[in-house]
C-alpha cells in the first residue's frame, strides 16, 4: 500500500538517534497503556458491550457461539475476549483488557511506521492516538472498533514493508491482519476498498507529478520469480481463508456460520441504510467538537503531501484519508465509534506535518506545537474517560448506560444477600429495554427476561421500565417494596421491586 519509490529510513541510522528513538517511544507506550488501563472498570457498560458480554458469556459457559450476521459484527472479539476471560476471569476488566490490549497496538504499530514517515513523523502520530479522546474512550470500550482500527494499520504496515523487502512473512502477516479485519466486523470489505483505491490514486499522482522520473519497481516484483509470486500469493490466500474459515466456523463447530459470513453485506447493507441515520457532515462536526489538534494538523499534513508529493507513502495516507472519511459520511448510518477509522490516517497525516517542521529545522516550532496539541487532547481524554464518561453532551459518548445504573445493579445485590438465597434468587425483567442487565446479572441463574404476571408475582425482585409502573405495581399489589427509578441511559429508567418477605429488612435507595 503506497507502495514505490519511498527509500526506507532505517539504515545508517546514528546509534544515538535510535537509541533517543527507544526511550521516548518507551514513554509513549507507557502514556497510552496509563490511560487505557486506568480505572478500567469505572464506566458501566453500554449496550453494546452488554450484547457482546452475553455472548461471550454463552461461550465461555456453555462452549457455544454461532456466528449471525444480526448479532452485533464478528466473531474475533470473542475468541480474543474468551482468551482473556479465561486467564483473568469473566469479569468487565477482563473482558475490556482485549480492546486496551488492541488500543495500545495501534499506537506500537504506528511507531514501526518510522521506516516512512520519519522518527520524528512517527513520535509524533504515535503521541496523538496515544492521546487521542476518541481512540482512548473505544479501547475501554467491549466492542470491535478497535480491533478493526489495529487490524487495518497492521495490514498498511505489513503490505508496505513486503513491497519493499519482498519477505514472505510481511506478505503472510499482511493476510494474517487482513483476516482479522474481515473476522470483525463487516466495514473491513469498504475498508478494503478504500486502501486499494487509495493505493492506485497515491500511484497515480506521483507518476503525474514526478513525469521526468522513472519509478523504482518494488522489491516484491523485482527479487522474486514468477513462481515465487505466485506460491508468496498462493500463502497468503491460504492463510487468510483459514483464518476466516476457524471463526467463522466457531472451529468446525458451525457450518452455517461460513454461509452466513457472505450474508453479511446484504444485511448490514440494509442496516446502514435505515439505523443511526445522521446528516452527511456529521463525522466532520464529532471531530472538530472532539479532535480539533488532529484536524488541523492532519488536514496540514494532506496539503504538504500533495504538494511536496514526494512521500508516496504519505500520499497514500492523505487518499486514505479523504476515501474513509467521504466512504463514513455517505453512508447514511452514522456512530460515533466509526469516528476513530477516520481519526487513525489523520494522526499520520499530522505526523508527517511535524516530521516537516523538524527538517525544515524549525524543530522548535514542532515541539512546541506537538505539546500543545497533546496537551489539549490530554485534557479533553482525562474529562471524556473519567469525569463525563456518561455525559451525552460529548460526542463520543453515544446512549451510554448512566453511572446510576450501577445504583440498581448494588440494590440487586443487597436484596440477593438479604434474602438468603444469593444467586439462586428469583429475579424477573419485564422491562423491554434491559440490556446491558443480562451482562450484570450473569451470575444469577434463575432470571426471565419476560412480560408476565404469573412469572414477576413468584419472583423475589422484579425489575420493570418506567413507563410499566402503574400496570406492573398494581400486578404486584403491596407485599413488594419499589424503588427508583433509576437512571439506565437516556430516556429510559428502571424501577425495582422487591418483595418485603424475601429479606428481612427494608432495601435502601441508594443515595
Amino acid at each position: 500500500m503506497g507502495t514505490g519509490s519511498t527509500v526506507s529510513r532505517d539504515a545508517e541510522r546514528p546509534r544515538g538517534v535510535d537509541q533517543a528513538f527507544r526511550w521516548a517511544a518507551a514513554f509513549v507506550l507507557l502514556l497510552t497503556i496509563g490511560l487505557r488501563l486506568y480505572d478500567l472498570d469505572l464506566k458501566p457498560f453500554h449496550h453494546d458491550e452488554g450484547v457482546n458480554g452475553f455472548f461471550l458469556t454463552n461461550l465461555f459457559r456453555q462452549g457455544a457461539y454461532h456466528y449471525d450476521p444480526s448479532n452485533y459484527h464478528g466473531p474475533s472479539l470473542y475468541y480474543a475476549a474468551f482468551v482473556s476471560a479465561f486467564l483473568f476471569g469473566l469479569n468487565d476488566i477482563a473482558v475490556r483488557l482485549v480492546t486496551v490490549f488492541f488500543g495500545c497496538l495501534v499506537v506500537t504499530l504506528c511507531l514501526t511506521t518510522r521506516r516512512w514517515l520519519g522518527d520524528v513523523g512517527a513520535l509524533a502520530a504515535a503521541v496523538f492516538l496515544a492521546v487521542s479522546p476518541g481512540m482512548v474512550f473505544y479501547s475501554r470500550y467491549f466492542i470491535h472498533e478497535i480491533l478493526l482500527i489495529a487490524a487495518t494499520l497492521g495490514m498498511v504496515v505489513a503490505v508496505r514493508a513486503y513491497a519493499e523487502t519482498g519477505r514472505f512473512g510481511d506478505l503472510l502477516a499482511g493476510a494474517a491482519w487482513a483476516a482479522w479485519m474481515f473476522a470483525t466486523k463487516e466495514t473491513a470489505t469498504p475498508t478494503a476498498i478504500v486502501l486499494t483505491v487509495a493505493t492506485v490514486c497515491s500511484w497515480v499522482y506521483h507518476l503525474l507529478r514526478h513525469r521526468d522520473k522513472r519509478l523504482t519497481p518494488s522489491m516484491a516484483f523485482t527479487s522474486l520469480t514468477p513462481a515465487e509470486r505466485s506460491g508468496f500469493a498462493l500463502g497468503a490466500v491460504s492463510l487468510f481463508s483459514l483464518i476466516n474459515l476457524l471463526l467463522y466456523s466457531s472451529f468446525f463447530t458451525n457450518r452455517d456460520g461460513i454461509v452466513a459470513a457472505f450474508k453479511t453485506l446484504a444485511f448490514w447493507g440494509n442496516t446502514a441504510r435505515t439505523a443511526h441515520v445522521h446528516p452527511w457532515w456529521q463525522y466532520l462536526d464529532w471531530l472538530w467538537r472532539s479532535e480539533t489538534p488532529l484536524v488541523v494538523l492532519g488536514a496540514l499534513g494532506l496539503v504538504l503531501a500533495l504538494w511536496r508529493a514526494q512521500n508516496r507513502f504519505v500520499i497514500f495516507v492523505g487518499a486514505w484519508t479523504v476515501g474513509v472519511l467521504a466512504m463514513y459520511s455517505l453512508t447514511p448510518y452514522k456512530t460515533p465509534w466509526l469516528t476513530i477509522n477516520i481519526v487513525l490516517p489523520l494522526a499520520l497525516l499530522a505526523g508527517h506535518a511535524v516530521d516537516f517542521a523538524t527538517r525544515r529545522r524549525l524543530g522548535w516550532l514542532a515541539a512546541v506545537v506537538v505539546l500543545a496539541a497533546s496537551t489539549m487532547a490530554l485534557r479533553q481524554t482525562i474529562d471524556l474517560n473519567f469525569v463525563h464518561y456518561d455525559d451525552d453532551s460529548r460526542p463520543y459518548v453515544y446512549a451510554h448506560t448512566r453511572r446510576a445504573f450501577l445504583d440498581l445493579i448494588a440494590a440487586v445485590d443487597r436484596a440477593a444477600k438479604a434474602s438468603g438465597q444469593g444467586e439462586s434468587v428469583r429475579i424477573a425483567i419485564p422491562a423491554r429495554e434491559h440490556w446491558p442487565l443480562p451482562w450484570y446479572l450473569r451470575n444469577y441463574h434463575n432470571t426471565a427476561f419476560e412480560d408476565s404476571a404469573e412469572t414477576s408475582r413468584g419472583s423475589v425482585m422484579v425489575v420493570a421500565g418506567l413507563d410499566q409502573d402503574a400496570r406492573i405495581g398494581a400486578s404486584l399489589g403491596p407485599n413488594f417494596d419499589r424503588l427508583g427509578p433509576f437512571a439506565m441511559r437516556p430516556g429510559v429508567d428502571l424501577l425495582l421491586f422487591v418483595r418485603k418477605g424475601s429479606t428481612g429488612r427494608p432495601v435502601a435507595v441508594p443515595p
